[in-house]
């Protein structure tokens, strides 16, 4: 078992270190497929994607996907490889397309309509403790 954990944790440090060297070369050239084919590594391209519809091979969720948003343009690779699973993920934005006004519009609604659903939810219950709280309940069991 501690053979194979220390093989395991040996891996992870030359696969981190690879992808390091990787994203390094990616940022030199401005072209993570021209880095990929200098190291012979291979590329894989995602669909477009967005919060609401992540990648379908990927699945980023939470800290992994905010930090695919953050990437610009300007700033077309993260500061460092991510963590992914059990493997290193380098990645580089190629395009952002913007938001749907008409979607977004639709989008926000809906997120008011569920907000203001769940205040009223709130504010109902709160009520009702309060009312629980105030009265004079006396049980009596029947024999």
């Amino acid at each position: 078992v501690v053979d194979r954990d220390f093989k395991r944790e040996q891996t992870q440090k030359i696969a981190e270190e690879k992808a390091k060297e990787l994203l390094a070369l990616a940022k030199e050239k401005t072209s993570l497929e021209e880095a990929a084919q200098e190291k012979q590594m291979e590329v894989k391209k995602t669909e477009w994607f967005s919060r609401r519809k992540p990648d379908k091979n990927l699945f980023l969720r939470g800290q992994e996907l905010d930090a695919a948003f953050r990437l610009t343009k300007d700033h077309p690779f993260p500061e460092n490889p991510m963590k992914y699973r059990n493997d290193q993920l380098v990645y580089q934005l190629l395009d952002k397309k913007s938001a749907d006004e008409k979607t977004l519009e639709t989008e926000r609604s809906m997120i008011w309509d569920q907000i203001y659903a769940q205040k009223q939810n709130q504010l109902w219950q709160a009520w009702i403790e309060k009312q629980k709280s105030k009265a004079d309940v006396e049980y009596i069991q029947e024999l």
